[in-house]
């Protein structure tokens, strides 16, 4: 998924007669919104890395969603890749995969989440997956709770490990600095 101003289409969710957000698929101008609210949810995470990982989403085939309030503000977002490897608890490949979900502070408890959530699935739908994937970190009791909440379920818990090599053996590996410091 690029972002580009090709048709874009607009999900409307209605929950408990609260306002229905607008969720629209992220455009070029949404850029500099997406990254103030990626620093939000990952403030300690280095700008090298918040790019790193903006591009790669954009190369996967997937989809970046946006949250906006009645006066056009964006105010959410949700980011979901098409993984293409191993996803723990999948049967299907690619699977998507929802690599972030967030909203503002001020707009949290309004239905403007779950009207994120209808509509990635709504988008996973439309494209023929039968599944979504997604992880939390262990720490984050409030995320696996809404995760459980909203019908996922947990497939496995566990500590990811990484071993730095000497640079004779990762002699055809690029170090980018910035990368390491998260």
């Amino acid at each position: 998924m690029a972002l580009s101003p090709t048709a874009v289409p607009q999900f409307h969710v209605r929950h408990n007669n609260m306002p229905v957000p607008r969720i629209r698929q992220a455009q070029p101008d949404d850029k500099g919104f997406w990254l103030h609210l990626r620093r939000s949810l990952w403030p300690h995470c280095s700008d090298g890395k918040h790019d790193l990982e903006m591009g790669q989403l954009l190369k996967s085939g997937g989809v970046v969603l946006v949250a906006e309030d009645g006066q056009g503000k964006v105010i959410g977002f949700a980011e979901v890749s098409l993984r293409r490897d191993h996803v723990d608890g999948a049967s299907i490949s690619p699977v998507p995969y929802l690599e972030a979900w967030f909203v503002e502070a001020a707009f949290r408890k309004q239905g403007v989440g779950r009207s994120l959530m209808d509509a990635v699935e709504k988008w996973a739908t439309s494209r023929g997956y039968t599944e979504l994937a997604s992880d939390a970190e262990l720490e984050n009791a409030r995320g696996i709770r809404l995760h459980k909440r909203l019908g996922f379920a947990e497939i496995d818990r566990n500590v990811t490990f990484l071993k730095r090599l000497s640079s004779r053996t990762a002699r055809n590996v690029e170090h980018d600095p910035t990368l390491a410091s998260d």
